[in-house]
């Protein structure tokens, strides 16, 4: 009775005698017993078994070496071998193909191109197309898709954080963007800037433009100092001023510079001129006169007779003078009428009328106070 050849293998001759007349298929191997063709082998029968090229692979039951292909990574070459893919392509089973738009490889033998820096991708698959970095963001290559740190901006593709730039009121610092302080101005990236001498800002200022002049200054944007004093006799009371103002007439400013307000004259004494630099512009009202207003720039006005019995003594009336151990000079009155003053320790006034009050002789000496007469004096 006939004996069937082994499990995967066939007779090699119309009539087979033996045993060993059965060989193995192609796409088997084996001797005694036949068993499929690994992987990365090819087998075309009869127990032969054949490795693929270096970097190729085959399927399993492989029959013949053009079943060997490179693997991914790898291309076939014209000497038939599989050699590494080349930079900015791609490898798959053997053929090459280029990266698209805006995409590479890193290395040579890859098998999947990633975008450029500057560009993103929405998804890791390497038929998804790179996109062009949007603005406010940077994208460092593949699907990196960063936004910038608040405050901070950049134009489309850019591929580094150091591309987002502060915004104009902001400045950087300690990789933040932190808001410009008072006195400065900040026109974007890493810069802060303090305010020119004698101005200041509010928070968030991005212009020079934006420092005001304090008072007691001018703006003069052509000037070198930007903020200008102003001079004596001159004042600037409000902020961002563009012109120094003239003292008016019954006031004065005596300070060397950068004067917010004008002195004004006392009672007692008027001034008529303007742009007064010194307190010796406010004349003292003279005798038979007086000016009871501050900063008075009218003459000062005549006194009117009182009665004598008055507690003050009025200047230049006849009829009313300063009683004897008293005195006043009639100068610079505030309201029509000057205070009758006692003379001092040391002196006396033995008439009436006396505008100044007599020493005690030489070596004499008087602690009294409102003395009529040389009595007191003693040595």
């Amino acid at each position: 009775m006939p004996i069937p050849c082994r499990a995967m293998s066939q007779a090699q001759t119309l009539y087979p005698s033996v045993y060993s007349d059965c060989i193995c298929l192609p796409g088997t191997t084996g001797q005694l017993a036949c068993s499929p063709c690994p992987q990365g082998f090819w087998c075309p029968g009869n127990g032969v078994q054949n490795q693929c090229p270096a970097n190729s692979m085959s399927p399993v039951n492989a029959t013949s070496s053009t079943q060997c292909i490179c693997i991914p990574g790898y291309m076939l070459d014209l000497t038939g071998a599989c050699v590494p893919c080349p930079f900015n392509e791609t490898c798959i089973s053997g053929i090459a193909s280029p990266c698209g738009p805006y995409s590479q490889t890193l290395a040579a033998g890859q098998t999947q191109c990633i975008c450029v820096p500057g560009y993103y991708s929405s998804s890791s698959s390497s038929s998804a197309p790179c996109q062009i970095c949007p603005p406010n963001f940077y994208c460092q290559g593949n699907t990196s898709l960063v936004q910038c740190y608040p405050n901070s901006a950049s134009s489309q593709g850019q591929s580094s954080i150091s591309a987002c730039s502060c915004l104009p009121g902001f400045f950087l610092q300690s990789t933040q963007c932190n808001p410009c302080p008072a006195g400065s101005y900040c026109p974007g990236g890493q810069t802060q800037l303090a305010c020119p001498s004698n101005s200041l800002s509010p928070s968030l200022s991005a212009k020079v433009s934006q420092c005001i002049c304090n008072a007691g200054y001018i703006s003069i944007p052509s000037s070198s100092m930007f903020c200008d004093t102003c001079l004596p006799g001159s004042y600037s009371f409000a902020p961002n001023s563009t012109q120094c103002l003239p003292c008016p007439s019954g006031t004065y400013s005596a300070q060397a510079m950068a004067s917010t307000t004008c002195k004004a004259c006392s009672a007692g004494s008027f001034s008529t001129a303007q742009s007064a630099t010194a307190a010796v512009a406010c004349q003292i009202c003279p005798q038979g006169t007086y000016s009871s207003a501050l900063a008075s720039a009218l003459p000062c006005a005549n006194c009117t007779q009182v009665s004598p019995s008055s507690t003050f003594c009025f200047w230049y009336i006849l009829t009313c003078f300063p009683p004897q151990g008293t005195y006043a000079t009639g100068l610079g009155l505030t309201n029509g009428t000057a205070a009758c003053l006692q003379c001092p320790a040391g002196s006396y006034a033995p008439l009436q009328a006396t505008t100044q009050c007599q020493q005690c002789p030489f070596g004499t000496y008087s602690s009294a106070t409102g003395a009529t007469a040389q009595g007191p004096c003693a040595f």
